[in-house]
């Protein structure tokens, strides 16, 4: 049901299917749980670890699967955005950024290939018209944000609640009143998705680029919805177990426990 995946504060996980069969397991984990990330790079106990999450279980599940890789960690999941027009002056002319060489967001939200191609596709077009450098790179830049900016924003303010999730349940800092509802919120959000296709529909329309990405927080199919999934925080138990289930903090952080 939904994605086989599973966000906790302390950690995200999510299966990502590709082709022949093939697929990719992936835990976010905070940069600062050293001894975590440490011993997720074992592969015995990474594998633990993914049978002991609800959601990924079946996926890594020795009778249907079998790893095909050590395990890789890859980070710098940095954003930016790069201007080359500044206060409507261009800085440098017959240069234009495409790709990541102009905007960066966190690989997970998978815009870079799609947003490479839009913008190759827009510069292409401008390109083409007659104009001169000054007016075709002002225009070209004007293009990236009206195509981007907002869900890119929208992109760097989940990263930078998620880090603060991360952040609290390391014991790095303190929750808040506003954080601790903002968290209520998300994990809602999260319970709900599971029990509500619609609510799921309406939100991975926005991720995978159909809308924009906060275009399901005003739409009026989702709140009752939401409304139910609070009141009845009891339906459908047996999913409701099944993706609550995971690891605490010492057994994925202890690599003994997998052997």
């Amino acid at each position: 049901s939904g994605l086989p995946g599973a966000q906790f504060a302390d950690f995200i996980v999510g299966a990502l299917p590709a082709d022949n069969g093939a697929f990719t397991v992936t835990f976010q984990i905070y940069q600062e749980d050293r001894d975590i990330v440490r011993a997720l790079r074992d592969p015995e106990h990474f594998q633990a670890m993914c049978t002991a999450v609800g959601a990924i279980a079946p996926w890594v599940d020795p009778q249907t699967a079998e790893p095909t890789s050590d395990v890789y960690g890859f980070g710098q999941m940095d954003s930016f955005w790069r201007h080359t027009v500044l206060g409507n002056t261009p800085q440098v002319l017959n240069y234009y950024c495409v790709g990541d060489s102009g905007i960066r967001s966190n690989p997970k939200f998978g815009r870079g290939c799609t947003w490479t191609a839009v913008a190759a596709h827009r510069l292409a077009q401008l390109l083409a018209d007659s104009m001169t450098p000054s007016a075709r790179i002002r225009r070209y830049e004007q293009c990236l944000r009206e195509e981007f900016r907002t869900d890119w924003e929208t992109m760097l303010d989940i990263d930078r609640r998620t880090r603060a999730g991360f952040e609290i349940a390391a014991g790095r800092r303190s929750a808040t009143a506003r954080g601790r509802v903002g968290q209520w919120f998300e994990s809602l959000v999260n319970r709900a998705m599971a029990t509500e296709p619609d609510l799921f529909r309406e939100i991975w329309r926005g991720y995978h680029g159909f809308t924009n990405m906060s275009a399901w927080l005003h739409s009026p199919r989702v709140w009752p919805r939401l409304l139910r999934a609070a009141l009845l925080p009891n339906r459908d138990l047996q999913l409701q177990d099944a993706i609550a289930r995971r690891p605490n903090r010492d057994q994925l952080a202890n690599a003994n426990l997998s052997h």
